[in-house]
């Protein structure tokens, strides 16, 4: 499987110059196959490889006050938002996946499901055998099944940054990203969660649980996302105090 990652070079003239390097990665083989200048001194994780409409894609920001989307392995710029000073900083990215699963044993029919944001492992072939005991005869029955991917990794049409408004930097704030567009080099950002903060050491991946998204599109629960937050409380009287402008 091919993926893309990106690691900072050196810097590029000037202290807040920040030069990056895009590789592309097959198995254990990584090939630099482009680079972009990044304005500003860190780059955190502001690289972020997905698929859209069959195009390899990534968010990034060459800017540190706007999101992006680079074309891979060209490293073009498609678009995306324009740099000012007053805007929101992308410190990291996210792209939720997606793959569907056939699971077929020998008790139940075949069934098909849907398996989010999977690991390397679960891409996988999963075999799972148990035993249990036959009401009507009290012997052992022996339960064999597998489950396998039917399709490649599939990215969702949206994803989420964090990132903070110069001034407001003492923590990341979590927001959307519509992706529906990016292979046209459209992204659109809003805050439709509120102001929510990261926990601290938390990652964007680790906060975003969809267990149950796009399981059916009748069902409200397959369009719920549970994001972990950090929020301050006043301990003598429990008041939750809202640190949003």
């Amino acid at each position: 499987m091919t993926t893309y990652k990106a690691r900072v070079l050196d810097k590029a003239g000037g202290e807040y110059n920040t030069r990056v390097g895009v590789f592309r990665s097959i198995g254990d083989q990584d090939e630099l196959v482009g680079e972009y200048i990044r304005h500003y001194s860190s780059f955190y994780n502001t690289f972020f490889h997905f698929k859209s409409n069959g195009l390899d894609l990534a968010l990034y920001s060459p800017e540190y006050s706007a999101t992006r989307i680079l074309a891979l392995p060209e490293c073009v710029d498609l678009g995306g938002e324009e740099p000012k000073g007053s805007g929101f900083c992308p410190v990291e990215f996210f792209v939720p996946s997606y793959v569907e699963i056939v699971t077929l044993s020998n008790y139940t029919d075949p069934r098909r499901s849907r398996r989010n944001n999977p690991n390397d492992e679960e891409l996988l072939t999963q075999y799972s055998t148990w035993e249990y005991p036959d009401r009507t005869t009290g012997s052992t029955i022996k339960a064999e099944s597998h489950s396998c991917p039917v399709t490649p990794r599939l990215y969702y049409p949206f994803g989420f940054v964090a990132g903070c408004i110069w001034g407001d930097e003492s923590t990341w704030k979590v927001q959307y990203l519509d992706l529906s567009r990016a292979a046209e080099g459209i992204v659109l950002r809003d805050d439709r969660f509120g102001y929510i903060e990261l926990p601290s050491g938390m990652s964007l991946a680790q906060a975003v649980e969809m267990d149950d998204f796009g399981d059916d599109p009748n069902e409200d629960y397959s369009y719920q996302v549970a994001i972990a937050v950090r929020r301050t409380f006043d301990i003598r009287d429990g008041r939750n105090i809202y640190r949003g402008g």
